[in-house]
């Protein structure tokens, strides 16, 4: 992952049935049993720990609080002026979704460092998609009540594609050796 000399990664194994992962501040990676049940590859696993780690590598969960400081330091301001709450319910709306393009962009900038860095230990990013679909077959493209322009996350169908256009671009084949993960890992 070439990671910063001073960034260090602690992953936290969580005994939940949740189909999740996620990045948080100091280096701390959790992944929940419920995903790794799911996973059938050693390969689709060392993807979403790449994918969490990549978050990590370029400060995202740093970058993220800090953009969401400015952000609600500006919108308590402007609430208090207008001294409205149906404005500053609107503002905070409109922060919300500023905040939504940052997410996706980092999102990803994370699939993409992680189908690298996956490229680089196996040769290869063969099962590592299965990630996405897995995570489509578990939560869908999105929350029957979010609407797609409201999600943090690009669509799972898209990241996809936009993965096989990355190897493509790069010579990358999904074909190569998927280590199987022993049932009830």
């Amino acid at each position: 992952m070439a990671l910063p000399p001073d960034i260090e990664v602690t992953v936290h194994y969580i005994d939940e049935d949740a189909v999740n992962a996620f990045a948080t501040f100091g280096g701390h990676v959790m992944i929940y049993r419920g995903l790794v049940e799911r996973l059938e590859s050693e390969n689709a696993l060392a993807m979403v720990l790449a994918h969490e780690i990549a978050h990590v590598k370029h400060r995202h969960p740093i970058r993220t609080l800090g953009r969401g400081a400015v952000v609600l330091l500006a919108l308590l301001a402007f609430a208090g002026i207008q001294g409205d709450d149906l404005i500053a319910e609107v503002a905070g709306s409109a922060g919300s979704l500023t905040l939504l393009g940052f997410s996706r962009s980092q999102e990803k900038e994370a699939d993409a460092t992680a189908l690298a860095a996956v490229q680089r230990v196996y040769g290869h990013i063969g099962g590592t998609l299965r990630l996405y679909e897995v995570l489509l077959d578990e939560h869908g493209e999105t929350s029957e009540h979010v609407p797609v322009f409201l999600s943090t996350h690009p669509l799972t169908t898209d990241r996809i594609a936009a993965l096989r256009t990355i190897a493509r671009e790069r010579g990358w084949t999904e074909s190569g050796k998927i280590t199987r993960l022993p049932q009830g890992s």
